[in-house]
């Protein structure tokens, strides 16, 4: 496809205590680019508030509902469509799975909101023998869903699907409810849908964990939630809490029950004091990199040096966007995930580290953060003595 999407907006507010005016200002991004895997891109102001009553932390200005369907129409949001199926196993055995499988029949529905590859559903099949059921807005991972494993798809968004009245032994909304305009309309629906003796697996990414929380600011979440913002939410729509589970995702097990409230007292400080710090201690360190990139690409334009970018993620493809490398001799990228091997990132083919023997002489650009001190040791254990260069390395 690779078209532009027009970004409309619509007011936001904090969805959780539903008072005007309460937000303040809390972190702002213009211009902000993301991609779908079909090349269609949005351009658009990203703006984070926080609640000074409740602490929940949401986008205001919104993005319009008409704009994200546009752009999850298409995308395959990181899902692997080749993942072998002992591999699915394995690794959801490893996964938050041991709170809902105790609770599962065979023969009872499930359904997964958001389902992804179906990769979830089919895990829970060979586990407890259940009967899956998808809803997912994604054309290409519903085609996948129904080709590689012959489960129903309901295709449209959980705002739109209108799911029946407590027809659902069970439901898992994973990684879903931070993306919604509404998750409180989200969680309400879901309600209506779940069997009164139901249960329901819910999980977001936690706003205290800097990796997969504060970072993912930059993104498209419409909310971030703490363990505690989300089980007001939870309360709220009428669920009551199993069990819990907290660390870099917020994972709840729940059952229906008499809508109530809890108290976020003491929220609003605790997660502003966390963010401000955040922001305070990266934000220095996002301009340390760009200094050290625009220097290094000053110094290969101008003496003609071989140069090799280790990484084929999201890093390198901001990087292309946002700088410059037309002049420099970039001989490839490198990523040791053999399955990205012979695809195309920007200009470039993937290559695997193979590549680093052909070119003795190139210097390395490691293209990650989160990871930057475990691929040089993985660089200098294949070509010692190689000139690698670090963005986010605190040393001068």
């Amino acid at each position: 496809m690779n078209r532009a999407i027009v970004a409309e907006y619509r007011p936001g507010q904090c969805v959780l205590c539903r008072r005007q005016n309460r937000g303040e200002d809390l972190f702002s991004l213009p211009d902000y680019y993301l991609e779908n895997q079909a090349g269609d891109h949005l351009v658009f102001d990203l703006h984070y508030r926080i609640c000074r009553s409740c602490g929940l932390v949401y986008t205001d200005p919104q993005l319009s509902e008409r704009s994200w369907l546009e752009f999850y129409k298409g995308s395959r949001n990181g899902a692997n469509l080749s993942e072998a199926r002992e591999s699915i196993v394995a690794r959801y055995d490893t996964y938050a799975m041991n709170m809902i499988l105790p609770h599962l029949a065979s023969g009872q529905k499930v359904l997964d909101v958001g389902a992804g590859a179906g990769s979830l559903l089919y895990y829970l099949q060979q586990k407890t023998g259940c009967t899956p059921v998808a809803l997912e807005v994604s054309d290409p991972l519903a085609d996948h869903i129904e080709g590689e494993y012959g489960f129903p798809v309901i295709r449209t968004r959980l705002e739109d699907a209108g799911l029946p009245d407590k027809s659902f032994d069970a439901i898992c909304v994973i990684h879903v409810l931070e993306h919604l305009a509404d998750p409180e309309a989200g969680l309400l629906a879901l309600r209506h849908a779940l069997k009164d003796d139901g249960i329901l697996l819910a999980e977001v990414p936690s706003v205290f964990n800097p990796i997969r929380g504060i970072t993912n600011i930059y993104s498209s979440h419409t909310v971030m939630f703490s363990p505690t913002t989300f089980a007001c939410l939870a309360a709220k729509c009428g669920f009551s809490i199993v069990s819990r589970q907290d660390g870099p995702n917020i994972t709840f097990l729940l059952r229906k029950a008499t809508p109530g409230s809890l108290s976020c007292k003491g929220e609003y400080d605790k997660i502003q004091a966390f963010v401000r710090c955040f922001l305070k201690e990266n934000l220095p360190l996002l301009d340390r990199m760009r200094q050290r990139l625009q220097a290094l690409l000053r110094g290969w334009s101008s003496d003609g040096t071989d140069v090799l970018i280790w990484g084929a993620g999201e890093h390198t493809k901001l990087l292309f966007r946002e700088y410059d490398f037309s002049g420099c001799r970039v001989q490839g990228v490198i990523d040791s995930d053999l399955k990205l091997r012979g695809t195309a990132l920007g200009p470039y083919r993937v290559s695997t580290p193979a590549l680093l023997a052909l070119l003795p002489e190139a210097e390395v650009l490691i293209s990650s953060k989160a990871f930057e001190e475990e691929i040089e040791k993985t660089i200098l254990s294949l070509s010692p003595g190689r000139k690698v260069h670090k963005l986010y390395a605190t040393e001068t």
